[in-house]
């Protein structure tokens, strides 16, 4: 979803602005998370119906994804700091 590119978007300028280590950092911990996600994605709590989300380790940050039902495909609806409303992302997934 291109609202995801954007989210990633946002998160590496501000790390970068901070320090381009802890851009790297929180790299590492979101590629963790992501394959973690992807071996086992049925593991992480739901929220708002099918909605699951996954907490990065060392950030402040939330995945936010859908396991489709049909195919198993799993779907991201965002990766967003804990601290946003998550109001956004039911609209995300309302469009």
């Amino acid at each position: 979803m291109p609202e995801v590119k954007l989210d990633l978007q946002k998160v590496r300028d501000w790390y970068t602005a901070i320090n381009v280590e802890l851009l790297s950092n929180f790299r590492e911990d979101l590629n963790l998370q992501l394959e973690y996600l992807i071996q086992n994605p049925e593991y992480f709590q739901r929220r708002y119906r099918n909605l699951r989300i996954i907490n990065l380790k060392k950030f402040p940050y939330i995945i936010y994804y859908m396991v489709n039902e049909i195919d198993s495909q799993i779907v991201l609806f965002g990766i967003l700091h804990n601290k946003r409303h998550p109001n956004l992302i039911q609209e995300r997934m309302a469009k």
